[in-house]
């Protein structure tokens, strides 16, 4: 093999190692591009799901925002209620408070307008268990039909919070009489609301109305002292709870 021969061999090495080069690039780069394109879109993906999510949790919390707000502007127009009940308790004295008051009471007030959500509004005395008997006879006594019964929801040995009043009462006959010291979850938040002198929303409970319907509502309820000065202390406080104003809500 002579000079001429082994440089000719060298060129036509070169062009077929250049033609497989290339080659090569051809297979390769498009290759190389998909996986840039994939990697790009896939980080463009996880920022669009993360502003996403950023955009849907701001919208959450403006709209618990709105609903926590519209919540407590409706617990403070029911607590305005309770008051307003309260004070003319307190004003005309619980010795005066009698059917013909409350009636009177009631229609100075426009309820389904001025609390919309609440069935209405009454009065639940603290009886104890030597005085229930007197009171018994003294609450049929105070009615135009002469008709008050007892109803409890479990048997209990404690004394006895009774819905005595309860305006409309066409609206929530059957709520007249009831002890709701006698279940659980209402005798805890009444006994909470005395304590603190607060007003108390108690947990979901069935409300049973005129219609006989079972619904699923609250109570909300502020204590009402025999005093005028709230007394210091929960000794103290329950020592002078003579009951409670209270809404029933749905």
């Amino acid at each position: 093999m002579n000079f001429v021969e082994y440089k000719s061999m060298s060129v036509k090495d070169l062009r077929r190692a250049s033609i497989q080069s290339s080659i090569s690039k051809s297979v390769w780069l498009p290759l190389i591009v998909l996986v840039i394109g994939y990697l790009y879109a896939t980080e463009v993906g996880k920022s669009y799901e993360a502003q996403r999510g950023q955009l849907i949790t701001d919208a959450l919390e403006r709209r618990l925002a709105q609903i926590s707000e519209a919540v407590n502007d409706r617990v403070s127009l029911y607590a305005y209620g309770l008051s307003s009940l309260k004070a003319s308790i307190v004003a005309v004295g619980l010795d005066n408070l009698h059917y013909d008051y409350v009636q009177t009471y009631a229609k100075s007030q426009n309820y389904s307008q001025q609390y919309p959500g609440a069935r209405g509004f009454g009065f639940i005395r603290r009886v104890e268990v030597t005085d229930f008997a007197e009171f018994m006879a003294r609450a049929r006594l105070d009615r135009p039909d002469k008709h008050f019964e007892l109803r409890t929801l479990t048997p209990h040995s404690n004394s006895y919070f009774i819905i005595q009043y309860i305006m409309p009462e066409h609206a929530n006959l059957q709520a007249i009489g009831l002890d709701i010291g006698s279940e659980t979850m209402r005798r805890r938040s009444a006994e909470k609301a005395a304590k603190s002198n607060s007003t108390q929303l108690t947990a979901p409970i069935t409300l049973v109305q005129a219609d006989k319907k079972r619904l699923q509502g609250f109570l909300i309820m502020q204590p009402v002292y025999s005093t005028l000065n709230v007394p210091e202390g929960d000794d103290a406080r329950m020592e002078a709870l003579v009951g409670w104003s209270y809404a029933p809500l749905l």
